[in-house]
């Protein structure tokens, strides 16, 4: 045990120096980006491959495993109840605070449009836009859960994984713990994996940042103008991301489970590396949920059901980002939004943060499908292209923490005893 710790201790300092070393290399990179870039890229992308390889089987295993061992219809109601009471709560606090932030700060005054080749972007949000709640509901039922596996969507392995658990609880004993040890033998398996990918972490990370600081370099360098209202719209995002985690979630985890933010950093602080370099939440499921049960007791029931579900609704970053990039569009064009307006984006930016479509760029889609909404123009979205990677790494960040927090607060008033 005290080995595993060591080990644990050790990446975390790895990550941290591979970090900045990432950021150093990417800067110093320069215009060497061409010669060097496919070698780096080609790095960073093993490992990420090698993380999205693990990311379906973890979830469908560890979804079924935890619905199918809770041992009746009523714990699993409850549980989900809570989990899903808990998404949309933080959910409406994230949206209201970027929206009064940016209110306050007004940081789109004095900005012009940056025309960019948006058009299949726009396309995909036309798209999106025009899909009824039936499209959308239709889209997570899957057709075929092997083609759902292949193609890597969340939702439809989660929901199968959901109904899976659920009947593996109405088949006679004897069966049901032939099931639940099999799962959790596979489950098992895949975690060892991933402790093992795990290890080659600061590698991923350090080849990951310096690819994407080094494309950044060059692209910041054709955006001259607007540099200034585009620096402070990236600290507005990064004030509204550091109150959210900094205050309204620590404040709920300290209120609801007695956790302290210091403990609660320095225990998933792996994790969170991880989502922060490779701006991906599923990258850091095995390490979130891992750290729920080894760290804070979390019951694998609570971790393996909170955890996957979180990462695919549980998008605090993601709606604080999109909120204030609406606003800020409506302040360059001189709008101002009443407060109807303001709450109509709440809810909108709620609703379809968590039905984004699977296209790359899901973000940009998301902003494009809200500034239409709203009535406002989609010539500024070429700007929040060129500077995604600063918003995009920390409010990934704030998501993986986000879910931790759910499944610790779950767990506590489930009467789970945490190691606090």
């Amino acid at each position: 045990m005290n080995s595993m710790k060591r080990i644990r201790l050790v990446l975390h300092y790895q990550m941290g120096i591979a970090l900045i070393l990432g950021v150093t290399g990417g800067m110093l990179l320069g215009d060497s980006f061409d010669v060097w870039g496919n070698f780096i890229n080609g790095i960073g992308n093993i490992f990420l491959h090698a993380i999205n390889m693990i990311v379906i089987p973890l979830v469908f295993l560890s979804t079924a495993l935890g619905i199918s061992t809770m041992g009746d219809s009523k714990s699993m109601g409850r549980i989900a109840t809570k989990t899903f009471g808990f998404f949309i709560l933080t959910a409406i606090v994230a949206a209201s605070l970027g929206v009064v932030i940016t209110s306050v700060l007004r940081p789109g005054y004095g900005t012009h449009g940056c025309a960019m080749e948006v058009g299949e972007i726009l396309n995909d949000a036309q798209q999106s836009s025009q899909m009824t709640l039936m499209d959308r509901i239709a889209d997570i039922v899957p057709n075929n859960i092997f083609e759902a596996f292949s193609n890597g969507e969340i939702l439809p392995t989660i929901l199968f994984s959901i109904l899976l658990g659920y009947f593996v609880i109405h088949i006679n004993e004897e069966r049901q713990r032939t099931v639940n040890a099999t799962f959790e033998a596979f489950n098992d398996a895949i975690m060892k994996m991933t402790t093992a990918i795990i290890r080659f972490a600061p590698i991923g990370i350090f080849a990951i940042v310096m690819a994407l600081v080094g494309k950044q370099t060059g692209s910041m360098a054709e955006m001259k103008s607007n540099l200034l209202s585009l620096a402070f719209f990236v600290i507005v995002v990064w004030i509204a991301l550091i109150v959210m985690g900094g205050m309204v979630l620590p404040l709920m985890v300290g209120m609801m489970a007695h956790v302290s933010l210091f403990r609660h950093l320095k225990q998933i602080y792996s994790a969170l590396m991880v989502a922060f370099s490779t701006s991906s939440s599923y990258s850091a499921l095995p390490l979130i949920i891992s750290d729920a049960k080894e760290k804070f007791g979390v019951s694998n029931n609570i971790a393996s059901f909170t955890v996957p579900l979180g990462i695919t609704f549980n998008k605090v970053g993601t709606i604080i980002y999109e909120c204030v990039a609406v606003i800020f569009v409506a302040q360059a064009v001189g709008t101002e939004l009443t407060s109807a307006q303001q709450v109509s984006l709440i809810g909108a930016s709620i609703v379809t943060v968590l039905g984004a479509p699977s296209v790359p760029m899901a973000g940009v889609v998301v902003l494009a499908i809200l500034l239409n909404a709203m009535g406002l123009p989609t010539d500024y979205i070429g700007m929040f292209m060129a500077i995604d990677i600063l918003c995009d790494m920390p409010k990934t960040l704030l998501n993986a923490y986000s879910v931790s927090c759910s499944a610790i607060i779950v767990a506590h008033s489930e009467g789970e005893a945490l190691h606090v």
